[in-house]
């Protein structure tokens, strides 16, 4: 997701820079150089309490991105967190944390940055009762337009103090999330505080990359927070993590949680080489994910909650994939806190024949009729079955009255016998009466 971002903002700085040096004209941005600094200046604080530092950058003119190294001691200062709460650099681009330096890049997707700004702000904690520390910066760069160019700094000296027993370093309660409300490429995130305290929000595709901040809230115990369009892709899925912090630098983060972005309605007509509609048949839209829909009767598929961007759009048939490309724009329209987005409507041709397709519903009629004919003949054995042995009660009485005779079956229903015993009926297995 890192090269990813870097990738697209490098080519949306690029593109002006490029242009203005093929024209001989040099960058008014970077026509003056500018500084990354620490602030305060000065500081103290006790051991085992934390100092909180600002790292920020004056510009020279209009700059998209900065970048610098911070280094400071590792048996004086423990580096505790760094926190973006009030960034005017909403992108986070790399963010690494070795003993004793910290190595910092970030830009800006929401326009150029042409007046004083703060950075990223960090927390140390000292370890150590008496003298000083410096925090020093060097590798200070700033990028505009495509161009870079390196810029002054200026650290910080922290004066180091015995503790008083009583740490500035408290717990904070997570924030509560209330309540979501997605758009299109919006989300508004309602948050609620046990302590007043300024809250803002890490966001990004992954839960191990929230790479993108909002604003800092003014100090409050309910705040509602909107994640603007600037980084917001619609169907897209984002996760993201709520940060509160007091006055003091004491931070607490919340779970992380998903959303998902409203997509975009994508409408398909879908032919084949002789252009006759591809009725009743899947097709599948391949972009960021997957998306499969079966044709109407007029060979139409309506996909929804759609990314935009160029996607595949796949038929399947024989053993073979025919697919097309889809140029999905983002077409979505802001009116105050309505957004709408038209239905887009395509119309694909598959090189494939009728032949085949017909040749599929005649194997598909084949199996209906094979599993009707099966269906049949079973129901036809079990009523000539029922027949032949007809469901009739029998009362058998076996004789052995008469010296002889092999005993046989009595028909009791047929030939009844007489009340005086003497006139006994009986059958023989080829049903003669003796």
């Amino acid at each position: 997701m890192k090269k990813i971002l870097k990738l697209a903002l490098s080519f949306a700085l690029i593109t002006p820079g490029v242009l203005l040096a093929c024209l001989g004209v040099p960058s008014p941005a970077l026509a003056e150089a500018g500084q990354v600094y620490l602030s305060p200046a000065a500081a103290s604080t006790k051991k085992g309490d934390a100092v909180i530092i600002q790292l920020r950058v004056t510009p020279g003119g209009s700059i998209d991105s900065v970048e610098a190294k911070i280094t400071y001691d590792p048996a004086k200062l423990q580096f505790l967190k760094a926190t973006f709460g009030g960034t005017a650099f909403n992108a986070q681009l790399e963010q690494k944390q070795a003993d004793g330096t910290i190595n910092v890049s970030r830009g800006s997707t929401t326009g150029a940055i042409s007046t004083d700004a703060l950075i990223e702000v960090l927390a140390f904690k000292a370890l150590v009762a008496d003298g000083t520390t410096g925090i020093s910066i060097s590798d200070a760069n700033a990028t505009s337009a495509g161009e870079s160019m390196s810029y002054g700094t200026a650290g910080t000296t922290v004066s180091l103090l015995p503790s008083d027993g009583q740490s500035n370093i408290r717990s904070l309660t997570p924030a509560a999330i209330s309540k979501e409300t997605v758009k299109y490429n919006q989300a508004m995130i309602s948050i609620s505080l046990k302590q007043a305290a300024q809250a803002y929000i890490m966001y990004g595709f992954s839960k191990d990359e929230l790479v993108y901040t909002t604003p800092l809230t003014d100090s409050g115990s309910t705040h509602t927070i909107t994640l603007g369009s600037d980084a917001l892709v619609p169907g897209s899925s984002y996760n993201y993590a709520v940060v509160t912090q007091d006055a003091f630098g004491n931070t607490a983060q919340s779970e992380t949680r998903q959303f998902k972005l409203k997509g975009l309605t994508v409408r398909v007509a879908a032919y084949d080489v002789n252009r006759q509609p591809l009725k009743r048949t899947t097709l599948e839209l391949r972009g960021p994910t997957t998306l499969k829909v079966k044709t109407d009767k007029t060979g139409v598929a309506t996909f929804n909650d759609v990314s935009p961007g160029n996607q595949a759009i796949v038929f399947k048939t024989g053993g073979k994939e025919y697919s097309q490309t889809l140029s999905i724009v983002d077409n979505v329209a802001t009116d105050g806190n309505t957004q709408t987005s038209d239905t887009q409507t395509f119309s694909v041709v598959y090189e494939v024949k009728p032949s085949s397709l017909g040749w599929l519903r005649l194997v598909f009629i084949g199996v209906i009729i094979l599993i009707a004919l099966g269906v049949i003949i079973t129901l036809g054995l079990r009523l000539r079955k029922s027949v032949a042995s007809p469901n009739t009660a029998v009362n058998p009485t076996v004789y052995q009255g008469q010296p002889g005779v092999p005993p046989q079956v009595y028909d009791i229903y047929n030939q009844p016998p007489q009340n005086n015993g003497n006139d006994i009926r009986y059958h023989d297995d080829n049903n003669r009466r003796f």
